[in-house]
Formats: structure tokens, C-alpha cells, sequence
């Protein structure tokens, strides 16, 4: 998934930089910082961060489309974290406050 992002990100390049250009360097280290803390609960420049996250995977999927391989089932994922506004870190977290650590390694340990 990450890789498929970041394929479609740089088959719409110019759309993903109009996108970037709308925020200060400062702007986007703060969102970033505020994304560690609060996940997609965070916001950049006073607007929520899900939305920003929106828009990038929608360029993402269109730069996928581009090219007709059907590559963008591969972001599908990401639109549910998106429609569920939970991350991964999220979904640990409440894993652990309901099961405790034991919990938490049980279901992400590769074992």
C-alpha cells in the first residue's frame, strides 16, 4: 500500500505539489508532530488532517488510474483507515486498553 501511495503520488506529481505548496515548511513540521500525537485527529494549518489525507490519496488514485493497471485497489486500505478515521496506532491502542500488552503482542507478534 505504501508503495502503490507513493506511485500514484509520483505519476500526479504536479497535483501532489499544488497540495504541498498550500502549506509553510513550519506548517507541515507542526501537522506532523501533531499527526505523532493525535493521529488522524491532528490537524495542518487549523484544518483536520483526515481531509489532507483525503485529497493526497485521491491524487494518488488518480496518478494509479493514469496508468491502467489497476493499481489503485491497492490504496483500498487506506480509504477504509480514512472513512474510519482510525490509524493503525489507533487500533493498537485500543487493543491494549482492552486487553493490555499480552493483547497487543498476541496479535501483532510474528510468531
Amino acid at each position: 500500500m505504501v508503495a502503490a501511495l507513493t506511485l500514484g503520488l509520483m505519476e500526479n506529481l504536479g497535483q501532489a505539489e499544488e497540495v504541498v505548496r498550500q502549506y509553510s515548511w513550519e506548517e507541515l513540521v507542526v501537522a506532523r508532530e501533531e499527526a505523532i500525537r493525535r493521529g488522524l485527529a491532528a490537524c495542518v494549518a487549523g484544518r483536520p488532517i483526515v481531509k489532507l489525507c483525503a485529497e493526497v490519496l485521491q491524487i494518488a488514485a488518480e496518478g494509479l488510474r493514469q496508468r491502467q493497471l489497476g493499481e489503485e485497489r491497492f490504496l483500498e486500505s487506506l480509504w477504509v483507515r480514512l472513512e474510519k478515521e482510525q490509524c493503525p496506532a489507533d487500533e493498537a491502542r485500543q487493543l491494549f486498553l482492552r486487553h493490555g500488552l499480552e493483547g497487543v503482542l498476541n496479535e501483532f507478534a510474528w510468531v
